[in-house]
């Protein structure tokens, strides 16, 4: 077709779980939430966060989308509109990994999201979007 393409290995499917499994913690509060801009309103997932935080849970921004130059497809852009008290948020997709392992759950609508919560043993709340986020539920 006359277009010239870099493959990339995925920072998902790429990464080596050896069968590992995140045991829910008995005293565990910290939900990640891994969502896309444009698909919620700015209001409900801030009345989502604000009753999670009212129920003494911690919040982690999951940002799995870092496009330095595209502010609309970097999540983190997105996400950083709900850093209230109580709430963090990772900066590298290196943090928002290792922090799957600080959850209990996760609100996901991002398709790593969903495979990490999954393959990672994490309840998972899961909001599709996509053809590719309902495939894959319906696989699961």
């Amino acid at each position: 077709m006359g277009y010239e393409a870099t493959i990339q290995e995925d920072p998902v499917f790429g990464y080596t779980f050896q069968n590992q499994k995140t045991p829910l913690k008995k005293n565990g509060h910290t939900i990640g939430i891994a969502l896309r801009s444009g698909f919620l309103s700015d209001s409900l997932v801030e009345g989502i966060i604000r009753e999670l935080l009212k129920n003494n849970y911690h919040i982690i921004l999951l940002p799995h989308s870092l496009h330095p130059d595209d502010e609309k497809a970097h999540d983190g852009y997105y996400l950083q509109k709900f850093l209230l008290p109580g709430v963090t948020i990772t900066q590298t997709i290196e943090q928002t990994l290792a922090a799957y392992d600080m959850c209990d759950c996760i609100i996901g609508m991002r398709l790593h999201s969903i495979i990490l919560a999954t393959v990672k043993n994490i309840p998972l709340i899961a909001i599709s979007y996509s053809a590719k986020t309902r495939a894959i539920l319906r696989e699961m």
